[in-house]
């Protein structure tokens, strides 16, 4: 017991040393302080001082906070009918242009904001799709997100498509001639 007292002190002195390569310092020594540049040597701070060519090289590129997802709604449609068009209501925030396709072609929805019955149920788009007689019809929507700028980071541009409605039931309207 008494040779395992003398060994531990000497592992402990050890790890000490290899924790401070440096040696052992005086507590009274002041504090390292890490070498300046002398002022004739000092590095360049601009792109001009470097001598590039692009100024834009030395600056740091902006981060960009990610976007929330714009969203696409589309309200329920009514199935089956008799009617040979039917009116879709859609609400689209921050949407450039919305396009609606049905089997009987395509159309560009107009802007008109309203509320149906539930006054929820906001819409900004409205577009009437002809539907071919005696046929399921399935109706897709698609918009185009504005781009916009902020803070020098791009938002938007980018396209969005649905074939459900807010329910997450298809946008399919079956069409039955009287």
């Amino acid at each position: 017991m008494k040779k395992i007292y003398p060994l531990s002190l000497l592992l402990l002195i050890a790890l000490l040393a290899a924790c401070n390569p440096g040696g052992a310092t005086d507590p009274t020594d002041p504090p390292a302080v890490p070498e300046q540049p002398d002022e004739a040597t000092d590095t360049p701070t601009t792109a001009e001082d470097a001598g590039s060519e692009d100024p834009s090289e030395n600056i740091t590129p902006t981060i960009c906070p990610q976007a929330t997802p714009e969203w696409l709604r589309v309200w329920p449609v009514t199935s089956p009918t008799s009617e040979l068009t039917q009116v879709i209501y859609i609400d689209i925030n921050n949407g450039e242009s919305v396009t609606v396709t049905s089997p009987a072609g395509e159309v560009e929805a107009r802007q008109e904001s309203g509320t149906l019955e539930d006054p929820n149920f906001r819409y900004n788009f409205v577009a009437e799709v002809d539907l071919v007689p005696d046929s399921e019809n399935q109706i897709t929507v698609m918009t185009q997100i504005k781009q916009i700028e902020r803070d020098g980071c791009p938002y938007g541009g980018y396209p969005l498509t649905t074939n459900n409605d807010i329910n997450f039931e298809p946008l399919i309207i079956l069409q039955e001639s009287e």
